[in-house]
């Protein structure tokens, strides 16, 4: 494992679930987290809400990388495409230019808990009725309309030693 995060050059996607026979697509991670982003965020959301996710979706992906969470297991891989166990990514899509600006203003921030250097494992759920123990990305938007800022939004959900 690595000392401190390095933001990546490219990542390795499996477009599939874990153990499914399926294509790999290796991309530039910030065209990658631009993709996560298009396709699980609406671009007509409050800019601190996008943010927000955003900052939770290059977390996630920072965090399967510093820990290897793939690889460790001997997969050939650095992430899935499947929604269910890591984060929606559409090979090919097209990206909303609102949200392409954000990502490039942001990719090399992640979220992180005070005193430590790994980027937080940043688990959120995108359906508005979805429950999990963590970020709820249609509850973001409630948030920012009320005025909150992303650092704030973050707080709310992963405590404040973020």
């Amino acid at each position: 494992m690595p000392t401190t995060p390095v933001i990546p050059d490219t990542i390795t996607v499996h477009l599939g679930r874990p153990n499914d026979s399926a294509e790999r697509a290796t991309v530039n991670f910030t065209d990658y987290i631009k993709n996560v982003a298009s396709s699980e965020l609406y671009p007509t959301w409050p800019e601190s809400c996008l943010k927000a996710n955003i900052h939770a979706i290059i977390s996630f992906a920072l965090n399967r990388i510093y820990t290897d969470h793939y690889r460790s297991r001997g997969y050939d891989f650095d992430i899935t495409n499947s929604a269910g166990h890591d984060q929606m990514f559409v090979k090919g899509r097209d990206v909303y230019n609102n949200i392409s600006e954000i990502v490039d203003e942001v990719f090399n921030d992640y979220l992180v808990r005070n005193g430590q250097i790994q980027p937080l494992y940043a688990q959120y759920c995108g359906r508005s009725a979805a429950k999990c123990p963590g970020f709820s990305q249609w509850g973001t938007v409630s948030l920012a309309q009320k005025g909150m800022e992303s650092y704030q939004i973050h707080q709310k959900y992963f405590g404040n030693d973020i």
